[in-house]
């Protein structure tokens, strides 16, 4: 079963006695005098032809779908359903017709013990209700969803699928296609993952897994065998998880694939890694950091010495950042030095150096040598031990300005996640400049990009009283161009804090995560979600991505 990006609770199935109109009247979406009018605008029960009263309603103008899925969820104690965070169930689908749906207005989600959630356009249409029940042979539970927003996972769950009749002699060329187009669709990552019945190809693009295509079970060995062969890793090896490294293509358009495997009931699970080899570095200003933060970073990379750190979970934009960071920080004068794993970007002007921890080339082992070497600058591509952010603090604070990564919900978060790697508090407090907190949010599609209300449990999940008076909410309805997601690209987000001042004070004091917030805020800090919901209000991305991407704020 396919797990949904965001969790709905099933609720438990009511009878739905009102009919749409009734429901309608009731929530004062139209009037009575408006429902005869419509009603009468309907062709007579049985015509093949007939349109549905809530079609009609939005067609004539009466009310918009928004409002009458917002009515029918109110007045029936009905959840709404976000449908774009549900990925297709294909053990479902493939139970239920693409027409059925169509039909029905209706399309399966998920199912677990107690039944089958089923989005819905009118659950007051009991023919339907039956007709669901019979077609899933299980209890149904029901939300509300609107038309449009039906249409367009219906269009996505049902779109053909690559599905091939091949043979062992293909594995070749299908391996050859599957990395080709993922560098074509600027794919981030590439999962190979064997089911009993099938070999699913599943592609990473603007943060999002998006099913690419599906193979039949007899390539899963012939497929694993050629990425093997191509990557370098051992044949016989089937118990133990593998790594390895590849470039693909040449010149300017060269990527770096690092792949890795991991054994599985119906054969090895496989990821592979694509990271360009020439980066486009933005600017600092270019990243989309408010002008307070802005200031706050320049200042802080412009200084002879210091340790600033970028935090955020893997895809979150980590090493951008730094890059950025980093340029932002060069000249000629100043000797510059990077130790990653892996090296995502060839810099110019930078000595970068890739970690293998198998040769005992560790961060803390590179670091030390690095600090040996006279440099300015060091880039630290991620702290993971406390070897690694002793050693990054002590040269932070004697000289040398570094910039690091840990993997933290937030910025606060990485202050403390030092402290637990008990660092000294003294030179931490003297060498820790300043620290980033960032997510990517998916960006939505201007060519499909429509205003839309975000759903009231959406607005009560991100505490807001109400929408901004000047908020202008967008959001993708599907197309071409976005692969029918609603999304092309991704915006980032920050949240910067400047260790200085009552913050620096609280951190040499060992505070706690509520504490520092609380300093970090008083210093004129905008959290990652408060700039998600400004992106959300200028309609550049959605409420509901903002809920999906950014870590709630705790109560400060």
């Amino acid at each position: 079963m396919t797990a949904p990006t965001q969790t709905v609770a099933l609720p438990q199935q009511r009878s739905a006695p009102k009919r749409l109109g009734e429901v309608l009247v009731e929530a004062e979406v139209i009037t009575e005098a408006q429902l005869q009018y419509y009603l009468a605008l309907q062709e007579p029960p049985g015509q093949p032809n007939r349109r549905k009263l809530g079609r009609i309603i939005a067609e004539e103008g009466g009310a918009t779908e928004e409002e009458i899925a917002t009515a029918l969820a109110t007045v029936l104690q009905l959840p709404r359903v976000n449908i774009d965070a549900y990925q297709p169930d294909r053990t479902l689908l493939d139970s239920f017709p693409r027409d059925a749906a169509i039909r029905l207005g209706a399309a399966p989600l998920m199912r677990n013990h107690t039944g089958v959630l089923v989005a819905l356009v009118d659950p007051t249409d009991t023919a339907a209700l039956q007709q669901l029940r019979k077609i899933l042979a299980a209890p149904i539970r029901v939300a509300v969803v609107a038309p449009s927003d039906l249409g367009t996972f219906i269009d996505r769950a049902y779109a053909p699928r690559p599905h091939y009749q091949l043979t062992s002699s293909d594995a070749v060329r299908v391996v050859d296609y599957i990395l080709t187009d993922a560098v074509r669709s600027g794919a981030s990552d590439i999962h190979l993952e064997p089911a009993p019945d099938r070999l699913l190809v599943r592609m990473r693009i603007d943060g999002m897994l998006r099913a690419a295509a599906e193979l039949p079970a007899s390539m899963i060995a012939p497929v694993t065998g050629r990425l093997k062969v191509l990557f370098e890793l051992r044949l016989e090896e089937r118990r133990l998880p593998q790594d390895g490294r590849l470039t693909l293509g040449r010149g300017a358009t060269a990527v770096d694939a690092r792949i890795s495997t991991m054994p599985s009931l119906y054969g090895e699970k496989i990821v592979i890694r694509l990271l360009g080899r020439a980066i486009d570095v933005p600017s600092v200003a270019h990243l989309g950091l408010q002008p307070e933060a802005l200031h706050v970073l320049r200042r802080a990379v412009s200084a002879s010495q210091g340790l600033v750190l970028v935090t955020g979970p893997t895809g979150s934009g980590k090493t951008t950042t730094l890059y950025s960071l980093l340029m932002a920080a060069a000249d000629d004068t100043r000797n510059m030095v990077a130790l990653e794993d892996p090296v995502e970007g060839r810099l110019p002007h930078v000595v970068q150096t890739q970690v293998d921890p198998r040769i005992g080339l560790t961060f803390a082992v590179g670091l030390r040598s690095i600090l040996r070497q006279d440099p300015d600058v060091v880039l630290v591509g991620e702290i993971r031990d406390a070897e690694t952010a002793e050693l990054a603090s002590q040269a932070a604070a004697t000289g040398h300005l570094v910039l690091s990564s840990l993997h933290t919900t937030s910025a606060v978060a990485a202050i403390s996640r030092l402290v637990n790697l008990d660092v000294d508090m003294a030179t931490l407090g003297g060498a820790l400049t300043a620290v980033v907190g960032q997510r990517l949010l998916r960006r939505v599609c201007r060519a499909c990009a429509a205003p839309y209300t975000p759903a009231p449990d959406v607005i009560e999940l991100l505490d807001l009283t109400g929408l901004p008076a000047d908020a202008q909410p967008r959001r993708g309805k599907g197309c071409a161009a976005c692969n029918n997601t609603g999304y092309l690209g991704r915006n980032a987000v920050f949240e910067v804090a400047p260790v200085v001042g009552r913050l620096r004070a609280a951190l040499v004091r060992g505070a706690d995560e509520l504490e520092l917030l609380t300093a970090a805020k008083a210093l004129g800090m905008q959290t990652m979600r408060q700039a998600g919901l400004a992106l959300a209000a200028r309609g550049l991305t959605t409420y509901d991505e903002v809920m999906r991407a950014t870590p709630a704020d705790l109560d400060a």
